[in-house]
C-alpha cells in the first residue's frame, strides 16, 4: 500500500525578477522512507503576471530538477510539479521564488508531496 507524507515548507512572497530564497526549510532523509513518488506543491498567486516557484537542495546549493511550477493569476492556486528525485541521504530543502514584473508574487502552504510503500 502506498501512503502520502507531506513535508511543509511554509509561506513567502518576492518582488524580485531573479531567484531568491522564500518561505521555510526543511530536512527529508530519504533512507527514512520507501519512496515511489515525489513531488513539489504549492499554492501560488500573483496579482500581475507570472510567480515560478522552484524546490532547492541547500546542501548541494542547486535546484531540484522537475520542480519548478508557475502560475499567473490573484487566485490562489495549488500546483503540482512533475515527478522529482530526491538525492539520498539527509538533505536540507528550500523554496526559490521569483517574479515576472518586480510586483509582489506569493507562494503558500509549500510542501514536498511523497508517495511511500508502507
Amino acid at each position: 500500500a502506498l501512503r502520502e507524507i507531506y513535508i511543509p515548507l511554509g509561506n513567502g512572497s518576492t518582488r524580485n525578477l531573479e531567484w531568491v530564497e522564500a518561505g521555510g526549510q526543511s530536512y527529508i532523509d530519504t533512507r527514512q522512507y520507501k519512496i515511489k513518488e515525489a513531488y513539489f506543491e504549492a499554492s501560488l498567486r500573483s496579482n500581475s503576471g507570472q510567480v515560478w516557484a522552484r524546490l532547492i537542495n541547500k546542501n548541494e546549493g542547486d535546484y531540484v530538477v522537475g520542480s519548478e511550477i508557475s502560475h499567473n493569476t490573484s487566485v490562489s492556486t495549488l500546483i503540482r510539479s512533475s515527478k522529482i528525485f530526491l538525492p539520498a541521504g539527509n538533505k536540507l530543502y528550500g523554496i526559490q521564488l521569483r517574479s515576472e514584473t518586480q510586483q509582489e508574487v506569493f507562494i503558500e502552504n509549500a510542501r514536498v508531496r511523497l508517495l511511500v510503500q508502507e
